[in-house]
Parts: C-alpha cells; structure tokens; sequence
C-alpha cells in the first residue's frame, strides 16, 4: 500500500523537521514537551518549527542546530534533496534552492544579496510583525552550508549577523560558533565563503561513427533524465557527445527534433514514471522534472498526454489496481 503524499504546501516543512529529528536524536537530545512538534512532521507549523528549533537553543546552545545541515546526505533518496545534491556548483545550488522555493510558494523565502564561484551572501527577512527566530536562523544557514559543502564548496567558512554583530562559523570536521550567537535582530543576515572546486566534468564520449538518429535522441534523453534542472546548452552537449554543434543541430532536425522537444519528452516520461510508480506529491514530481512551476507542469503534461498530473495518477493507479467485483 502506498503512503499518503505529504501535502504540497508543507513539503520544505516536513524536509526541515526531518532533518532537525534526525540531528537532534543522533545527539541524544532529550526535547522534552517539545518532542511532539519533532514527530509532527509536514502537520508542524512555523511557529512549531520556532519552538523547536528556540528550545534546542535555550537549553544546548548553537551546536546542535549547526548541527543539523551535516544531516542533508539523508535527502538524497528524496526527489527534492537529488535535485539540491545533484547541483553542479555553490552558485548553481543557491539558485536551485530559490527555484524550490517560488515552486513551492514558500512563505518566508530566502533573499539572494549576491552571489559569485566563491561567495554568497543571503538573507532571511521577515514581516514586521513576526517574531525573530533566531535559532530557525541557525537552522537554515546549517543546511545551506552543508548542501554547499555537499556539492564540492571547499574551506567553507560562514557568517551569520551584520554589522558589528557578526560571528563565524567555521567549518572544520563540523560547523561551530567561534563566538556568541549575534542578537536576535542580526540573525538574518548569512555570508557564505568557499574555494571551488574543479567542476566534475563528463568526459565527452568517443563517438567513431555517427550514431542512428534513434541512438543518439535516446542517448540525450538519458542523459537529460539524470538531471533534469539541468539546462544543456546545444555547445556543452555537443562537446559531451563528441559532435559538432553544426552536427549535432543537423541530426536533431533529421530526427524532427530540437533540444527542447527532446528535454520536454525526457521530463514528459519520467514525470509519468513518478506519477505512476511512487506517491511522491506533485509539487515534488513537478520540481524534480524541471518545470518553473506547477501552473507550467500541469500545462505541458496535458499538452503532452491529453490530461493534467493528477487524473493521470488517477487513471493509472485505478487500471493497475482494478476493483474487485
């Protein structure tokens, strides 16, 4: 029996709370009253999330929350967090992180200041009204430096707070203070810095004789499905393939395709496949496959199969599952 999808709106909820359950019992860290927020998983609230996240704070200092990011290779099973894992780059991963967040309409986003191959700078505002959480700060920076560290971002060193309310965080065997947490106002503020790592390059494939077209189109849409955030150039294919880009450009129109034909097929097939075979929700299929937003998946898959995501699932699961008389 398959599991009830986590509902859309919670979904970088119930990754948060997994991660800080999971670091926080591999510390041995009794929660006390606030152990039933830890196992509501997608159901805690922010303000849950706050208590959480203020209580560890209150009674074991910083540690444990920075802490928490080096629990991100738990994500790696997860669609969401492969497609986090699987960013090429610092800047490349940060810009990930944004494109999940507008998918999924988060409420308090993550602002990018600025952003370079060996630095960025983030910040995590919140409306007038609201209460700084300045743990929950301590949290999001965790993640965001592991997920870097995760992705080749060497000697990474972080900054949290502004002005004269700065302390570092630096990254030896694991992320610790080398001073006083900043006060709550100056928590928001994260500056990041790494040395780059050489990019892992694909080594372009040794190619004698030109492939059959049928070949090649398979090849790119395997190789598209592997990542599908992922946006190949025509020259970076190409050089991967072995090919000119003037070949390359001519075997696609003999094949009546483009690049983007090729790409939308290869989201195409490997939503069904999800939507099918795993009880993924689908904010979750729809970020993994590549789409800018739910509005754009649901379009294009009717587009492709005639119907939206969801009466697909529907319609698949009822013949692959039909009720007994």
């Amino acid at each position: 029996m398959k599991r009830r999808p986590i509902p859309d709106s919670n979904l970088t909820s119930a990754a948060l709370v997994a991660l800080m359950r999971l670091s926080l019992a591999a510390d041995g860290i009794d929660l006390g009253a606030c152990d039933r927020i830890a196992t509501a998983g997608p159901h805690a609230s922010l303000s849950d999330k706050n208590l959480l996240a203020e209580h560890v704070l209150a009674q074991h200092g910083a540690a444990p929350l920075l802490r928490v990011g080096a629990m991100v290779h738990a994500l790696a099973a997860d669609p969401l967090g492969k497609a986090l894992l699987s960013a090429v780059d610092g800047a490349n991963l940060i810009d990930r992180w944004q494109r999940l967040e507008r998918y999924v309409h988060t409420r308090h986003p993550i602002l990018v200041d600025a952003v370079t191959v060996t630095s960025a700078r983030l910040r995590h505002p919140r409306a007038a009204d609201e209460r700084a959480s300045p743990a929950m700060d301590v949290v999001l920076a965790s993640v965001i430096a592991h997920l870097l560290i995760a992705v080749g971002c060497a000697s990474l060193t972080l900054h949290i707070g502004r002005g004269k309310h700065r302390v570092c965080a630096i990254e030896e065997e694991e992320l610790r203070l080398a001073g006083p947490l900043p006060p709550a106002l100056a928590t928001d503020v994260w500056q990041f810095r790494w040395v780059p790592t050489s990019p892992r390059a694909d080594a372009p494939l040794e190619i004698k004789s030109l492939p059959h077209q049928a070949t090649l189109i398979a090849d790119i849409t395997a190789l598209f499905q592997k990542d599908l955030l992922h946006n190949w150039s025509l020259a970076a294919l190409a050089h991967h393939l072995g090919l000119s880009m003037r070949t390359l450009q001519r075997r696609l129109a003999e094949a009546g395709c483009t690049l983007k034909s090729v790409r939308r097929a290869a989201q195409i097939e490997h939503a069904t496949a999800m939507l099918h075979d795993t009880d993924h929700s689908l904010t979750t299929i729809g970020y993994a496959c590549g789409f800018s937003d739910s509005a754009h998946f649901t379009r294009s898959f009717k587009a492709s199969v005639g119907m939206p995501p969801a009466t697909y699932r529907a319609t698949s699961l009822s013949t692959s599952h039909p009720v007994r008389q």
